[in-house]
Formats: structure tokens, C-alpha cells, sequence
């Protein structure tokens, strides 16, 4: 498979990680039904050695806009590897964190599924 380059594209979510002039931001997670947390998928942020901002703390929920790339792991061809290359402040903007919403008052349980 060949490198894919999807341009001017939004990611949003929480920062996993961050190392040097990158992070690692994951849209998510959920517990299956054994009970297991499973993580959704994640993107790697690379910031250029002219990035005009600060680079957000692990735990921020951010918003990554910019080209997305998107190509066959080196260590891995099975799996896949999404990155943005950021150089300006207004690519990395912190956003509020979604809030958990309540079930409401007539649902049933997990298990009723």
C-alpha cells in the first residue's frame, strides 16, 4: 500500500503521550463486554523545528487540523500509521474535554442488550 494524503482534516481528542516535538493524541477507549478496555485508534503529531506554539501537556484534549497521512507501518506492513506535521499554533488548538453524558431515566442495563 502506498502513502495516502488526506488534506485540511480535523482530529480531536485526549494527548496519550508526548516526547520531544511529539505526541500521540487517541480518540478514545471502551470496555467490551469481558471487561477489557480497548483503545480506538490513535494519530502521532510531529511538530516542525519552527513550530510557533507550545506543545500541549499529556491529558489535553486538543484539536489537530492539517493534512493527515496515513501509510503502512515499517515495523508492521499489517497496520497502519496515521501522523500530522504541524508548523503553526492555530493546527494545535485545545478544545473543552466532552463531558460523559448520563443514560437516561428509562434505559435499561448493558446486560439487557
Amino acid at each position: 500500500m502506498a502513502r495516502i494524503t488526506i488534506g485540511n482534516n480535523v482530529t480531536r481528542g485526549f494527548v496519550n503521550l508526548v516526547a520531544d516535538r511529539r505526541i500521540i493524541v487517541g480518540t478514545g477507549s471502551y470496555t467490551n463486554g469481558a471487561g477489557e478496555k480497548v483503545f480506538k485508534e490513535s494519530v502521532t503529531v510531529f511538530f516542525d523545528a519552527n513550530f510557533d506554539g507550545e506543545i500541549p501537556a499529556k491529558g489535553k484534549y486538543v484539536e489537530i487540523s492539517g493534512d493527515l497521512t496515513v501509510q503502512p507501518r515499517k515495523d508492521n506492513a499489517d497496520q497502519l500509521n496515521a501522523t500530522y506535521n504541524v508548523r503553526f499554533k492555530n493546527q494545535v488548538v485545545e478544545k473543552e474535554a466532552p463531558q460523559k453524558a448520563a443514560a437516561p431515566a428509562g434505559a435499561g442495563a448493558d446486560a439487557d442488550i
